[in-house]
């Protein structure tokens, strides 16, 4: 749960990124649905465990970002996006149309999104890209803290490449001294999360069809 609710707070920072780009108003609520909304999505369809979440690709394939089923439903039905993968037993209807509940779509037209966007570092951000793990001992700790590798009074930056979790014990010995004085290292180099990362923290669970567009390795996030 701590994990989806930081990576909302982390998604909202880097989606504001997308206001006033094409995929931006590709995503924009649409009033002409509320109709088909009221038809075609109670509160548990089939009152069954359906993914309420749609992968969403580039015309290129290229991952996106993570929207509500109601919203992907909206992209087919404007001719804006084409349903890749479906849950074929599952169909939505509108007066000329029926569509299969999608889990994954991919834009009709190439949208330009910004990838060169540097998140604003938080503590919750930092303790998401790494796992909710230490970096020095690799142990899960629910008093994770966030260290400077190199330490601020030693000139070290507060930037993404330079912090780190660490677990209160780790973060005591190695206190205001580089790694190689007190003989520690990082389990991985940090780094600034990649969108794709962010991807996958906003999305509630991960669909085995969505593999395949994922140019990463799945791990589930705790």
């Amino acid at each position: 749960k701590r994990g989806c609710f930081t990576a909302t707070i982390i998604w909202k920072q880097y989606k504001a990124t997308y206001a006033g780009t094409q995929y931006g108003e590709l995503l924009s609520p649409s009033p002409k649905c509320a109709k088909f909304y009221q038809t075609n999505f109670p509160d548990s369809p089939d009152g069954s465990s359906l993914m309420s979440q749609v992968l969403v690709l580039n015309a290129s394939y290229e991952p996106l970002n993570v929207t509500s089923v109601k919203r992907a439903v909206v992209l087919v039905l404007k001719d804006k996006a084409e349903p890749i993968e479906v849950l074929v037993q599952r169909k939505f209807r509108s007066e000329r149309r029926s569509i299969p509940y999608p889990l994954v779509i991919r834009l009709v037209k190439y949208v330009r999104v910004p990838r060169n966007v540097r998140l604003r570092i938080s503590k919750k951000a930092v303790l998401a890209r790494d796992s909710y793990r230490c970096q020095y001992c690799g142990r899960e700790n629910d008093y994770l803290t966030v260290d400077h590798v190199v330490p601020r009074s030693r000139g070290g930056e507060s930037d993404w490449e330079n912090v780190a979790a660490a677990c209160p014990a780790c973060n005591t010995r190695k206190g205001n001294h580089l790694l190689h004085e007190v003989t520690m290292s990082l389990i991985r180099k940090p780094m600034a999360p990649s969108y794709i990362v962010l991807i996958l923290l906003e999305a509630r669970t991960v669909h085995e069809s969505w593999h395949p567009y994922l140019s990463y390795e799945i791990r589930p996030v705790s």
